[in-house]
């Protein structure tokens, strides 16, 4: 058994239904080590080790104080199965929202394109060159030849007048889809 202590698992059980927190304390310095090397080996790390080893023993107490555990094995199968269980739920629905995550930066990306390509050239050029190229409005007169810092912001300003007209557009056009 891992149990760092001499309790047996009647005794835990006896614990845990008299309410005595101990008992879990216990429980889960004794299943640190097992639930943290399965899930350093499986891809997680010591917060997901803690956050699943406390779910089990979550699981554990309510089901102890509800009546409702039934012992198939010692307790520690039931811990460590239960840790391994939440680790893998957590692994699945953390994937499933980065996939989703990465859906809608890619529908952005889309939008922004189509945005981007009803401007025309000298506006697209000026965006990029504030925004990806970090030059400031007196290098941007200069590279697009429109005589003053004051110009550039000007048609800096009318480039983004023109994207919130035409997404507007976009965005009342797709609603009449709906």
């Amino acid at each position: 058994m891992l149990y760092t202590h001499s309790y047996s698992d009647n005794i835990i059980l006896e614990r845990i239904k008299n309410l005595q927190q101990d008992s879990l304390v216990s429980l889960y310095e004794a299943h640190y080590l097992p639930a943290l090397n399965y899930i350093v080996k499986n891809g997680g790390d010591e917060v997901a080790t803690q956050q699943a080893l406390s779910g089990a023993l979550v699981q554990l107490w309510r089901e102890v104080l509800a009546n409702k555990y039934e012992a198939e094995g010692p307790i520690e199968q039931f811990v460590l199965a239960r840790t391994r269980e939440l680790f893998h739920k957590r692994k699945v629905k953390k994937s499933q929202r980065a996939e989703s995550e990465e859906e809608k930066r890619n529908e952005k990306r889309e939008r922004m394109a189509q945005l981007f390509g009803l401007l025309d050239a000298k506006e697209r050029d000026i965006l990029h060159l504030y925004y990806f190229e970090g030059l400031d409005f007196e290098n941007i007169a200069k590279a697009k030849s429109l005589g003053s810092a004051a110009a550039a912001r000007q048609a800096l300003d009318a480039a983004w007048g023109k994207l919130d007209k035409i997404s507007i557009i976009m965005f009342n056009q797709q609603n009449d889809k709906a």
